[in-house]
């Protein structure tokens, strides 16, 4: 049992999914710690999960789990740069949209290279019906304020869209939440 800021918590420890059969395919997650499950999100919301990179980093890859599949189901993800406030700014890199009609790891090149700041992930699907890996309780390593009268710290930036390419830039979130569905990225050392 791991102390949280204002409550207790069991915290397992996240620090990467690996493609069942693949060696070669490490995924880092932005989250090293936080509540696990499966879960479904709101097709009319575009998320931000935050990234901290610490050195010059490229991501070749990117994905999420889909665990329960939609027929037609999409998802779109990318990385924003931060808009110097704390939350999701200019848009650096939209993946290839992610096919979600069936179940498993779904991947797409991103080949970017970040230098050391804060940046975000960002995850939108087109149905509210799939479900996806999804983490919670992320305040737990982030301590962002939503200034909330729940008394949890809410690192998730969220905003109301219709489904489409990412927008550039974010736009101003309509509120911040404990989290969402879990953004993958395949991180190489940069030389």
């Amino acid at each position: 049992m791991s102390k949280g800021r204002k409550f207790d918590i069991d915290v397992p420890t996240i620090v990467s999914l690996r493609h069942v059969g693949d060696t070669n395919k490490n995924y880092a997650f932005s989250i090293p710690i936080g509540d696990m499950f499966t879960g479904t999100t709101d097709s009319g919301k575009l998320f931000g999960t935050p990234l901290f990179i610490g050195r010059t980093t490229k991501i070749s890859d990117m994905g999420i789990v889909v665990t329960t599949y939609q027929a037609g189901g999409l998802a779109r993800i990318g990385i924003y740069g931060d808009n110097g406030n704390g939350q999701p700014g200019a848009l650096i890199k939209a993946v290839a949209e992610l096919d979600c009609s069936s179940n498993g790891l779904k991947t797409a090149a991103a080949n970017v290279i970040l230098s050391p700041n804060l940046y975000w992930l960002a995850f939108q699907a087109n149905n509210s019906s799939i479900s996806f890996r999804v983490a919670n309780f992320l305040s737990i390593v982030f301590g962002f304020d939503n200034g909330g009268a729940d008394g949890f710290y809410s690192p998730v930036w969220r905003m109301t869209r219709s489904y489409g390419a990412l927008p550039d830039p974010f736009g101003t979130p309509d509120a911040s939440q404990l989290g969402t569905a879990v953004v993958l990225a395949k991180l190489e050392k940069f030389s």
